[in-house]
């Protein structure tokens, strides 16, 4: 059986193929990564995208990566799957600004924690 290669281009300027047993590969990582050792990871994925059980396990052992409308829905579900497709599409921009907007996350709640904390500490003095 010949492999299947998928090839991009933006801008015009020709990308490396993306051949379909690494693509496997990689979207069974990622899934592994954010699924992890769930008992029933197979069943929940199955259940998200709506495809057969069969297919999900296929994913998970890398014999083939989802396409189409199974690729998005689970774009939509897991953090990683969306971080490998942008990278493969050479959307490193993209990448960024989830990258940002998780650091900003992170700091506004790091800043309500220090809030809280002073909000304690002040409360304290107070009883001085």
């Amino acid at each position: 059986m010949k492999a299947r290669t998928f090839q991009s281009h933006r801008d015009g300027a020709p990308h490396t193929a993306l051949d379909a047993a690494i693509f496997a590969r990689e979207i069974a990582a990622a899934l592994a990564v954010e699924f992890g050792n769930r008992p029933r990871k197979v069943k929940e994925v199955a259940r998200i995208t709506g495809c057969n059980e069969r297919t999900v396990k296929n994913w998970f052992q890398a014999r083939n990566g989802p396409s189409g409308e199974c690729l998005v829905t689970l774009m939509r579900h897991s953090d990683q799957v969306l971080r490998l497709v942008l990278r493969h599409a050479d959307r490193d921009d993209l990448l960024r600004v989830i990258d940002v907007s998780e650091a900003k996350a992170r700091l506004a709640e790091a800043v309500t924690t220090l809030d809280g904390l002073l909000d304690g500490r002040e409360e304290g003095f107070r009883g001085v």
